[in-house]
């Protein structure tokens, strides 16, 4: 998952207040991340088998065959944690079959209500620095 640039930078130890609940922004970004690994593929790969659509992808075991190579299994696509591997056939080229992957990106992001703007105190004549300065101007001059 990424984050905005406000949740870039925001500590994780931050809380976060809904209503009367509290929760540190860590843990709530742990909790999506959480949820959305464990059922964003699921409900993705049913809602595409109601369409007749079962994709299977082969992916590496670690193990290996008796004749030294690779083992690999069919396996429904992970589409929160991964790309998946794709062919496209682009309609009014001549390119053919393009290889490519479909990726799913999820942006959480906090935005402000206002845009925070730095308030910078007005310094009258009698906060001025230079104050001494003018009180020595005054002493020459009288």
């Amino acid at each position: 998952m990424e984050y905005n640039s406000y949740l870039k930078e925001a500590n994780d130890d931050e809380v976060l207040e809904f209503g009367s609940l509290l929760c540190k922004l860590g843990k709530f970004k742990q909790i999506i991340n959480s949820a959305l690994s464990q059922n964003l593929s699921r409900i993705i790969n049913d809602k595409l088998k109601e369409e007749g659509l079962n994709l299977k992808v082969r992916y590496a075991t670690g193990r290996r065959n008796s004749d030294g190579t690779n083992k690999y299994e069919l396996t429904e696509p992970n589409w929160y944690k991964g790309d998946v591997n794709c062919q496209i056939l682009k309609i009014g080229t001549n390119k053919g079959w393009q290889n490519g992957k479909f990726r799913i990106k999820i942006i959480l992001e906090f935005c402000a209500d206002e845009a925070e703007i730095e308030q910078i105190p007005e310094i009258t004549k009698s906060e001025s620095p230079l104050d001494d300065l003018r009180r020595k101007i005054d002493e020459v001059d009288s």
